[in-house]
């Protein structure tokens, strides 16, 4: 099912197609097939779970900064602006890229403070050949920091709620 709505200029759709799964598993798969075969990566199997494991923590932490990033688009009225800044400074800043021993200190105290840090330290455990136990801690670490943001998303937009119903309005709040 796709529903689309148009309205003043704005498209809002969704989608609850099966297709969607479908293209992110593909997705996943050849991109792991890709790093094996061109990069080089060696994934043991016994770290294969863990790895899985930290994508899911990953998504479900970053869950969290999607809420408060939607919140926040409310305010400055330009969400694509927003994600991006937000894709990059994930990028920069959680050790997706450099790691975080080569970050300046106010960069890599930042980076801390990100989720998806731990969970990719994790993955690169599991990708090491360590045992499932020893990357729980920091999963665990992400899933805490990934649910503060999602309260703290929840608190803006209770806030944004209650000020656009005495502003009449949506936008710009």
């Amino acid at each position: 099912m796709l529903h689309v709505n148009n309205r003043d200029g704005f498209t809002i759709s969704v989608s609850e197609s099966k297709q969607v799964a479908q293209i992110a598993k593909r997705t996943i798969i050849s991109d792991d097939a890709l790093a094996v075969l061109v990069f080089g990566l060696r994934l043991p199997l016994e770290g294969l779970a863990g790895l899985v494991l930290s994508m899911l923590v990953a998504t479900v932490a970053l869950c969290g900064v999607g809420l408060l990033l939607g919140s926040l688009a409310y305010i400055f009225l330009d969400a694509i602006l927003l994600a991006n800044w937000a894709m990059f400074i994930l990028l920069l800043l959680t050790g997706m890229n450099i790691p975080l021993s080569e970050l300046p200190g106010f960069a890599a105290a930042i980076g801390e403070a990100l989720p998806l840090t731990r969970s990719i330290a994790a993955a690169r455990l599991y990708v090491a050949g360590a045992p499932l136990e020893a990357g729980l801690g920091l999963l665990a670490g992400d899933l805490a920091i990934g649910a503060a943001y999602a309260v703290a998303g929840y608190f803006v937009f209770g806030w944004l709620e209650t000020r656009s119903r005495r502003q009449g309005r949506l936008e710009g709040v």
